[in-house]
């Protein structure tokens, strides 16, 4: 039972603390234990997708806990609905937020063009469902917001599974996907993920809690030249109207510093 309330307690720190990721030994000294046995919990909450491990070492909310984190997700939303609704009335695309936890990334909102407002719950599921991060345009912005070194520790480094003819299939591929979309400040998605599913990603500058979101329209077929450069410039300025819209450091709750 010791272990059950230990598991809880940590949980309930990775919660208030979101979105700050919190070092070991502060949850340690907050649960009263050793270094160690704050550990174990971590990752024993990691391994159940309650925790995720971030690249510098410390601890966050994981794709399980997200929800129980209402505070934060709360505002989050509420800076980044408003951006969202813009790009889709203007775009006439799905638009999707999605936020780095770890090694995952993970749509945190989304929003439906008037056009596709009735569309399946399978349907939906397919495009804003988590995928690998390196294989879609918001994996990729996220990954070159990052700093090279934490990009490279989050990089694949086994052998790469095939999810369409598109799919790139080597950590080459996927560096030069990113340098491209870094040099041209937009990250494109073309049927890598699923056949006929176009997607272009502007990452948002890094929050003050060093949070990393990035902000897509996902186009049900492939797009003119005007409706991308459309796409592109919306991106940007509403990625721009999001970031400013945040809460600041003094408005999260934490317990790492």
């Amino acid at each position: 039972m010791k272990s059950v309330r230990r598991a809880f307690a940590a949980l309930d720190v990775l919660v208030e603390s979101a979105p700050r990721a919190v070092r070991v030994a502060d949850l340690a000294g907050y649960l009263g234990v050793s270094a160690a046995t704050a550990s174990r919990v971590l990752a024993t909450l990691a391994e159940q997708g309650y925790a995720t491990r971030t690249v510098d070492r410390r601890y966050t909310i994981g794709v399980r806990s997200l929800p129980l984190a209402t505070n934060w997700m709360r505002m989050l939303r509420d800076a980044a609905m408003e951006p969202a609704i813009r790009v889709a009335d203007q775009t006439g695309e799905i638009v999707v937020v999605s936020q780095l936890l770890g090694a995952e990334q993970v749509p945190v909102l989304w929003h439906l063009p008037r056009h596709r407002e009735t569309m399946s719950a399978t349907d939906i599921a397919q495009v804003v469902s988590p995928y690998p991060l390196w294989a879609t345009a918001s994996g990729r912005a996220l990954l070159g917001s990052l700093p090279p070194a934490q990009r490279r520790r989050l990089l694949p480094q086994e052998a790469i599974p095939t999810l369409t003819e598109l799919t790139p299939t080597s950590s080459t591929a996927i560096k030069t996907a990113i340098r491209t979309g870094l040099k041209y400040g937009a990250h494109v998605e073309e049927g890598e993920v699923h056949p006929g599913i176009w997607c272009c990603s502007v990452a948002l500058e890094p929050t003050q809690a060093d949070e990393r979101l990035a902000i897509a329209a996902i186009c049900l077929g492939e797009p003119s030249a005007s409706q991308l450069r459309r796409i592109h410039r919306v991106l940007r300025r509403e990625a721009f109207n999001t970031i400013v819209a945040l809460p600041t450091r003094g408005e999260c709750r934490r317990l790492a510093h």
